[in-house]
């Protein structure tokens, strides 16, 4: 067998491995244990950002999408962080076909977890970076764009109010506010991402 032929055949079969991996990695997010689904989120982000697997998700883009959301609504603060920051790679990979179904399902979802002030500011800074990562890449309508925005706004005000940027006695900042100082950080910079 001339050597492009194997060469061929072996790159073929890595691809049916990988995909099946993939897809063994899909079942998995209906594990019970929420740590083994926040595991095979961060593998399915892991695999989506190796490979282009858009012909094989055809098939997987509801699922995923509401596997995405439920985490986001209902999973604990490592699983919402994973789901988070597999969304806007998972948009890309799901392709222009299913991306605005996609966004339509797992947006508001990423809204509502970004707004969720018993969640941890870890995974609400990951929300917020997903979502404006997902509005600057993939939004067409600016009603949407603008909702974000405000969302981002309001996020940010309501940090203001509660004092986060004030400085109290001897110049130094309040005990435990150099995470929110953090995350209000990076979502005011997806905030400014958008209106740039």
């Amino acid at each position: 067998m001339p050597k492009g032929k194997k060469k061929g055949k072996y790159e073929s079969e890595l691809q049916e491995k990988f995909e099946e991996k993939v897809l063994e990695t899909i079942d998995a997010l209906s594990a019970r244990s929420n740590a083994a689904r926040a595991a095979a989120l961060v593998a399915l982000r892991s695999a989506f950002q190796r490979r282009y697997l858009t012909p094989m998700l055809m098939g997987q883009r509801l699922t995923l999408a509401d596997h995405v959301t439920r985490a986001l609504r209902r999973g604990k603060d490592g699983e919402r962080r994973a789901a988070a920051s597999l969304a806007p790679i998972l948009a890309l990979q799901i392709g222009e076909e299913g991306t605005e179904e996609f966004m339509s399902v797992v947006r508001p979802a990423l809204l509502a977890a970004a707004m969720d002030k018993t969640a941890s500011l870890e995974s609400r800074t990951e929300c917020c970076s997903a979502l404006a990562i997902l509005c600057y890449l993939l939004e067409e309508d600016l009603t949407e764009v603008i909702e974000v925005m405000k969302t981002f706004e309001s996020i940010f005000r309501g940090r203001q109010r509660e004092g986060v940027w004030s400085r109290s006695g001897g110049g130094r900042l309040p005990r435990g506010s150099r995470g929110r100082l953090g995350a209000a950080a990076s979502r005011l910079c997806a905030w400014r991402r958008e209106v740039l």
